[in-house]
């Protein structure tokens, strides 16, 4: 995890391709609860709602730190989770606990460091996810100012 400077939290945008269990409302449920306890993170709450005719469920997970959500599509077998915490949560240990329920072909992380006290707008930064299929990179923090 990034921690050049001082945030208000660390935002993970995930993108799982190829995945299972999309459809799975209670797997689901169950594995945003793992990842919240596996971060280090307060679960207040979780609320998830499925869809017909294709059994998508989109959820999220209320936390002190902040949230977890998820959007499913199993007829594309993809998936979107945002995992977005504040504090000494650890979001970044949810990446193993989410891999190892939908098991993706394809994972794809987004790190972006929010409110941070450089007076600039929230900004994608890369970082290494060693459990992570590949990483999309943004504008470095220099380019991000530009």
């Amino acid at each position: 995890m990034i921690q050049a400077r001082r945030s208000h939290g660390t935002h993970l945008l995930i993108d799982l391709w190829g995945a299972r269990h999309l459809e799975d409302a209670d797997r689901i449920r169950e594995t945003m609860i793992n990842a919240a306890l596996r971060a280090g993170a307060k679960l207040l709450h979780v609320h998830l709602h499925k869809f017909e005719p294709h059994g998508g469920v989109t959820g999220v997970a209320l936390l002190a730190e902040s949230h977890i959500s998820i959007h499913t599509w199993p007829e594309s077998s993809y998936a979107a989770l945002d995992v977005f915490m504040c504090g000494s949560a650890e979001p970044e240990r949810t990446i193993p606990i989410i891999k190892a329920t939908f098991t993706p072909r394809q994972t794809i992380v987004l790190q972006a460091i929010r409110g941070t006290d450089g007076g600039g707008s929230s900004m994608i930064e890369t970082a290494s996810f060693a459990h992570c299929d590949g990483l999309r990179t943004g504008p470095t923090t220099a380019q991000a100012r530009g």
